[in-house]
This record gives structure tokens, sequence and C-alpha cells, in this order.
């Protein structure tokens, strides 16, 4: 683990720039105009760079016990985040970048609804909460019938699906 003084702000910046980066990703992805699935595989690959030199210095031991099988549903729940990033930045260009980020981040819902039914977790409240943001999904994908951007919010829901399931299958895990 990484030891962080208290006090530090180190933690604070870290967060200040994922919001930062989370916050205008569809905007620059919109801006782009390079082809979808490169912006999903250099936009993997450069997060995949960033992150490597932390995972080996501070977690090589446990790369040491993964098994192939292991390794094989690793290298599946990775496809299914390409997947989500191939679809939901190809509906970006389909369709508004608020619909598409409303409908791509709908994720938990699907998550929070297997919680509910394979899991056994959560109350009713969860179940209502779920069952409203699904209405909300479905009023968005609706009020959009008309303008041409069905194909764009389709993939963005498929996107979020993968989502998903890529935070689903890193729970099991």
């Amino acid at each position: 683990m990484v030891n962080v003084e208290k006090g530090s702000p180190a933690p604070y910046i870290g967060v200040v720039v994922a919001v930062f980066s989370v916050s205008f990703a569809s905007i620059f992805i919109r801006w782009s105009e390079a082809p979808p699935v490169v912006i999903a595989a250099y936009r993997m690959l450069f997060a995949a760079l960033m992150l490597l030199p932390f995972a080996v210095v501070h977690r090589e031991a446990q790369f040491k016990f993964l098994d192939r099988k292991t390794i094989s549903w690793l290298l599946v729940i990775g496809l299914i985040l390409a997947l989500h990033f191939a679809t939901w930045i190809t509906s970006l260009g389909m369709t508004s970048v608020a619909s598409s980020t409303i409908l791509v981040t709908s994720h938990p819902l699907l998550v929070g609804a297997v919680s509910i039914i394979y899991f056994k977790e959560s109350g009713k409240w969860t179940a209502v909460g779920v069952a409203i943001g699904f209405i909300g999904v479905v009023f968005i994908s609706i009020m959009s019938i008309g303008d041409g951007s069905w194909d764009g919010n389709l993939l963005a829901f498929i996107g979020g699906v993968f989502a998903g399931i890529y935070i689903l299958a890193g729970r099991v895990m």
C-alpha cells in the first residue's frame, strides 16, 4: 500500500485530476477527429501505462500468484472494458453528449439490479431506486426517437451494460 503522510495534499490532487478528467472526457472525445475505436484503444493503453508502474512497485507479489484461469478471466474482463469504451465513444458521435453520458453511466442500475436479484443484497428502497432509474433511462431513450440519435443512445446504453458487467466481474474476481 502507498504510504501518504497525514495532511498530505497528494490524495486531494489525485481526486481533482480524476474529477477533471472524467468530467471533460466526453467533450474531449467529441472534439477528436480520430475514429472511436482508436480513441478507446489509446485511452486504455495510456491508462494501463500510467498505472503499470504503481502495480509493479506496490503489488508485485500478487502477480506471482496468478494462475492461468485467473489470467484468462482478467483478459475477458479487459475485453469487456474495451467493449464498454468502444460502444460509448462511438455513441458520442451519434447522439448528444448529455444523452450518451447519462445512458453510459446508468451502469449502477444494472449493478444494483443484479445485487438485488443474484446476490440477494439490499432492500426494498434500493429496488425502488433502481426501478426509478430504469424508468429515467427509458424516458431519455424514448425522448430522442424522432431526432435520429436512437442508434447513439442504444450504443451508449450498451456501453453502460458493459460497464456494469465489468464492475460485477471485478467484484466476483
